[in-house]
Protein backbone atom coordinates (compact mmCIF):
# COMPACT_ATOMS: atom_id res chain seq x y z
CA UNK A 1 0.00 0.00 0.00
CA UNK A 2 1.07 3.53 -0.87
CA UNK A 3 1.10 4.91 3.00
CA UNK A 4 3.87 1.81 3.79
CA UNK A 5 6.05 3.52 5.83
CA UNK A 6 9.17 1.42 4.26
CA UNK A 7 8.38 2.99 0.47
CA UNK A 8 10.31 6.10 -0.70
CA UNK A 9 9.00 9.32 -1.37
CA UNK A 10 9.72 8.06 -5.02
CA UNK A 11 8.14 4.61 -4.48
CA UNK A 12 4.71 6.12 -3.63
CA UNK A 13 4.70 8.76 -6.61
CA UNK A 14 5.63 5.86 -8.74
CA UNK A 15 2.82 4.14 -6.84
CA UNK A 16 0.50 6.71 -7.88
CA UNK A 17 1.86 7.17 -11.33
CA UNK A 18 0.69 3.16 -11.82
CA UNK A 19 -2.83 3.58 -10.19
CA UNK A 20 -3.41 6.35 -12.67
CA UNK A 21 -2.09 3.66 -15.28
CA UNK A 22 -4.84 0.78 -13.94
CA UNK A 23 -7.41 3.28 -14.69
CA UNK A 24 -6.27 4.19 -18.14
CA UNK A 25 -5.53 0.78 -19.23
CA UNK A 26 -9.24 -0.42 -18.28
CA UNK A 27 -10.93 2.73 -19.96
CA UNK A 28 -12.25 1.14 -22.79
CA UNK A 29 -13.66 -1.59 -20.66
CA UNK A 30 -17.26 -1.46 -19.34
CA UNK A 31 -17.39 -0.15 -15.99
CA UNK A 32 -13.79 1.19 -16.89
CA UNK A 33 -12.51 4.88 -16.99
CA UNK A 34 -11.75 7.61 -15.19
CA UNK A 35 -12.86 7.91 -11.52
CA UNK A 36 -14.52 11.31 -10.94
CA UNK A 37 -12.81 12.70 -7.83
CA UNK A 38 -14.97 14.03 -4.95
CA UNK A 39 -15.51 17.56 -4.92
CA UNK A 40 -13.35 18.83 -2.08
CA UNK A 41 -12.52 22.22 -0.84
CA UNK A 42 -8.99 23.88 -0.35
CA UNK A 43 -7.88 22.14 2.68
CA UNK A 44 -9.18 18.73 1.03
CA UNK A 45 -12.54 18.36 2.59
CA UNK A 46 -15.73 18.00 1.41
CA UNK A 47 -17.58 21.51 1.33
CA UNK A 48 -19.64 22.37 4.09
CA UNK A 49 -22.71 22.37 2.14
CA UNK A 50 -21.87 18.87 0.69
CA UNK A 51 -24.59 16.34 1.35
CA UNK A 52 -22.80 13.85 -0.21
CA UNK A 53 -23.63 11.84 -3.03
CA UNK A 54 -27.09 11.16 -4.19
CA UNK A 55 -28.51 7.96 -3.03
CA UNK A 56 -28.40 4.93 -5.98
CA UNK A 57 -32.08 4.95 -7.73
CA UNK A 58 -31.54 1.20 -7.47
CA UNK A 59 -29.47 0.80 -4.58
CA UNK A 60 -31.03 -2.78 -2.31
CA UNK A 61 -32.58 -1.61 1.25
CA UNK A 62 -30.94 -2.93 4.14
CA UNK A 63 -27.12 -4.80 3.95
CA UNK A 64 -25.32 -5.89 0.49
CA UNK A 65 -24.76 -9.38 0.54
CA UNK A 66 -21.25 -10.50 0.48
CA UNK A 67 -20.31 -13.17 -1.59
CA UNK A 68 -17.73 -15.13 0.99
CA UNK A 69 -18.72 -13.92 4.69
CA UNK A 70 -15.53 -12.70 6.95
CA UNK A 71 -14.94 -15.95 9.18
CA UNK A 72 -15.73 -14.96 12.68
CA UNK A 73 -13.03 -13.07 14.48
CA UNK A 74 -11.72 -16.05 16.66
CA UNK A 75 -11.27 -18.04 13.38
CA UNK A 76 -7.93 -18.86 13.01
CA UNK A 77 -6.48 -17.23 9.61
CA UNK A 78 -7.10 -19.69 6.74
CA UNK A 79 -4.06 -19.73 4.43
CA UNK A 80 -4.80 -22.29 2.20
CA UNK A 81 -8.55 -20.73 1.53
CA UNK A 82 -6.91 -17.32 0.71
CA UNK A 83 -4.55 -18.90 -1.67
CA UNK A 84 -7.00 -20.53 -3.99
CA UNK A 85 -7.60 -18.91 -7.24
CA UNK A 86 -10.63 -16.56 -7.23
CA UNK A 87 -13.23 -15.14 -10.32
CA UNK A 88 -11.92 -11.92 -11.78
CA UNK A 89 -14.93 -9.33 -12.09
CA UNK A 90 -15.78 -8.44 -15.80
CA UNK A 91 -13.35 -5.31 -15.66
CA UNK A 92 -10.70 -7.40 -14.98
CA UNK A 93 -11.20 -9.81 -17.26
CA UNK A 94 -11.42 -7.01 -20.14
CA UNK A 95 -8.30 -5.08 -18.80
CA UNK A 96 -6.23 -8.64 -18.50
CA UNK A 97 -5.60 -8.46 -22.39
CA UNK A 98 -5.20 -5.37 -22.72
CA UNK A 99 -2.22 -5.52 -19.69
CA UNK A 100 -0.68 -8.25 -22.04
CA UNK A 101 -0.87 -6.27 -25.40
CA UNK A 102 1.02 -3.70 -23.65
CA UNK A 103 3.63 -5.79 -22.09
CA UNK A 104 4.14 -7.39 -25.26
CA UNK A 105 4.56 -4.69 -27.29
CA UNK A 106 6.85 -3.09 -24.94
CA UNK A 107 9.28 -6.03 -25.11
CA UNK A 108 8.09 -8.21 -27.81
CA UNK A 109 11.43 -8.28 -29.71
CA UNK A 110 13.91 -6.25 -27.91
CA UNK A 111 15.69 -9.33 -27.18
CA UNK A 112 18.02 -10.09 -23.97
CA UNK A 113 15.57 -12.34 -22.40
CA UNK A 114 17.33 -11.69 -18.76
CA UNK A 115 15.89 -10.91 -15.80
CA UNK A 116 16.98 -7.12 -15.59
CA UNK A 117 15.80 -6.77 -18.99
CA UNK A 118 12.35 -7.49 -18.42
CA UNK A 119 12.29 -5.72 -15.24
CA UNK A 120 13.67 -2.27 -16.84
CA UNK A 121 11.03 -2.68 -19.83
CA UNK A 122 8.44 -2.95 -17.09
CA UNK A 123 9.62 -0.15 -15.39
CA UNK A 124 9.82 2.20 -18.16
CA UNK A 125 6.45 0.86 -19.09
CA UNK A 126 5.18 2.01 -15.95
CA UNK A 127 5.05 -1.24 -14.11
CA UNK A 128 6.41 -0.70 -10.72
CA UNK A 129 9.04 -3.04 -9.28
CA UNK A 130 6.86 -3.88 -5.49
CA UNK A 131 4.42 -4.84 -8.50
CA UNK A 132 6.63 -7.15 -10.72
CA UNK A 133 7.24 -10.43 -9.18
CA UNK A 134 8.74 -13.82 -9.83
CA UNK A 135 11.44 -12.79 -12.36
CA UNK A 136 13.48 -16.05 -12.95
CA UNK A 137 15.60 -17.30 -16.14
CA UNK A 138 15.18 -20.39 -17.27
CA UNK A 139 15.94 -22.48 -21.02
CA UNK A 140 16.09 -19.24 -22.56
CA UNK A 141 12.97 -17.59 -21.05
CA UNK A 142 11.90 -15.14 -17.95
CA UNK A 143 9.00 -15.73 -16.06
CA UNK A 144 7.58 -13.43 -14.28
CA UNK A 145 4.15 -12.20 -12.25
CA UNK A 146 2.51 -9.05 -12.70
CA UNK A 147 0.50 -7.78 -9.12
CA UNK A 148 -2.48 -5.47 -10.86
CA UNK A 149 -4.28 -5.43 -8.47
CA UNK A 150 -6.53 -2.24 -7.49
CA UNK A 151 -9.18 -5.60 -7.34
CA UNK A 152 -7.87 -9.40 -8.12
CA UNK A 153 -5.99 -9.16 -11.20
CA UNK A 154 -2.81 -10.84 -11.59
CA UNK A 155 -1.10 -11.84 -14.81
CA UNK A 156 1.73 -14.28 -14.97
CA UNK A 157 3.87 -13.69 -18.00
CA UNK A 158 6.67 -15.28 -19.64
CA UNK A 159 9.59 -13.80 -22.41
CA UNK A 160 11.64 -15.67 -24.92
CA UNK A 161 13.52 -12.42 -26.56
CA UNK A 162 10.74 -12.10 -29.42
CA UNK A 163 7.60 -13.08 -28.00
CA UNK A 164 5.51 -12.13 -24.57
CA UNK A 165 2.44 -14.73 -23.30
CA UNK A 166 0.28 -13.74 -20.50
CA UNK A 167 -1.81 -15.70 -18.38
CA UNK A 168 -4.28 -13.54 -15.92
CA UNK A 169 -5.58 -15.10 -12.97
CA UNK A 170 -7.69 -13.48 -9.49
CA UNK A 171 -5.76 -13.12 -6.16
CA UNK A 172 -7.51 -12.88 -2.97
CA UNK A 173 -6.18 -9.35 -1.72
CA UNK A 174 -4.61 -11.52 1.40
CA UNK A 175 -1.87 -12.99 -0.42
CA UNK A 176 0.66 -12.25 -2.89
CA UNK A 177 0.06 -13.38 -6.57
CA UNK A 178 2.44 -15.70 -6.17
CA UNK A 179 1.14 -17.59 -3.10
CA UNK A 180 -1.98 -18.41 -5.42
CA UNK A 181 -3.13 -22.22 -6.37
CA UNK A 182 -3.97 -22.22 -9.48
CA UNK A 183 -7.11 -23.79 -11.31
CA UNK A 184 -6.34 -26.89 -13.32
Amino acid sequence: PLDDPGLTAEDQKAGLAFMRLLVEVSAPCPGGGPVKPPIMDEEGAPPADSEGPPPLADAPEGPVPVADPAPPADAPFDFERMRKEVELDPLEKCAAPLHGRRIAQALDGTGDPTPAHVKKVLDKAGYVHYRVLGLTEANGRVEFTLDLRGGELCLDGSYDGTRTTFDPYGANPGVYCTDVKRRG
